[in-house]
């Protein structure tokens, strides 16, 4: 059986299914499982949407575990979320009864409702074997510290460049969504790019980003950011990515996986 792929969104940003989906399919053989749980995570009203993360995750874990009765091998399973679906796959892992979730790898996890909780309310390194995490909006949108066995943070983790008031509109018009969730998006932007570029983001270990930037932490470990991320390494990694992956997913600028993501 193929390795499996199991990829829960963030409901207002519908584009970020194709280009995953599009992404692992134009570079290997995968089985791609994508969660629509739209109705239950979106609309105006965040506080229902983040409660309805633990009910969702305890219905995923179920379908896994269907799946495992049915043959899957869950050592090939590797769960993706974006914002609340970092969250989902939090509660996935900690709800399978399968055995331990391989992987969970959580982009920019939700913050609002969740900076607060326990570990048993939230995603922690516990619920899979491996976490990872990127972190694009801790400022803001996703959580505000590390929850993972490794934790990136990309141009700090806070904010993204290109994200600016004026760059924003220049990049992505008027859309709102884009407008809004700018920054908390680029985590999956990124993650995209690493799939096609396994070895493109080259992050150091750091204890923070001030330091990063003033090259103190110049001689420290190194490792691979998204795709290739590599569990036998721990803590804190930091890199400057520029504008990578800002038209990922923004389907009107985007028209070629081959000819555009790798660039």
């Amino acid at each position: 059986m193929y390795p499996s792929r199991d990829f829960s969104h963030n409901p207002l940003e519908k584009s970020s299914n194709t280009v995953f989906f599009s992404a692992y399919l134009t570079t290997g053989d995968y089985n791609v499982i994508l969660a629509q749980n739209q109705r239950l995570l979106a609309g105006p009203d965040y506080r229902t949407a983040a409660s309805n993360c633990k009910p969702i995750g305890q219905f995923s874990a179920l379908f896994v575990d269907y799946l495992v009765l049915r043959g899957l091998n869950l050592k090939d399973l590797h769960v993706i979320g974006l914002s609340l679906g970092g969250q989902i796959a939090g509660f996935l892992g900690n709800f399978v009864k399968s055995g331990k979730l391989p992987r969970i790898t959580a982009l920019d996890p939700a913050g609002p409702l969740f900076n607060l909780k326990p570990v048993s309310e939230r995603l922690d390194k516990s619920d899979a074997e491996f976490v990872d995490v990127i972190h694009s909006n801790a400022a803001l949108f996703g959580i505000q510290y590390s929850v993972g066995h490794v934790d990136f943070w990309p141009n700090g983790g806070r904010k993204q460049p290109g994200c600016q008031d004026g760059d924003k509109v220049k990049i992505y018009g008027l859309r709102a969504n884009w407008l809004l969730f700018c920054d908390h998006y680029r985590s999956y932007q990124l993650y995209v790019k690493s799939i096609l570029s396994p070895h493109r983001f080259l992050t150091t270990k750091c204890n923070g980003y001030l330091l990063y930037k003033l090259g103190f932490c110049d001689q420290n470990h190194e490792t691979y950011m998204g795709f290739a991320a590599d569990a036998k390494y721990k803590g804190n990694y930091y890199i400057n990515t520029g504008l990578a992956g800002i038209y990922v997913g923004f389907t009107e600028k985007f028209h070629s996986l081959n000819n555009n993501l790798v660039k």
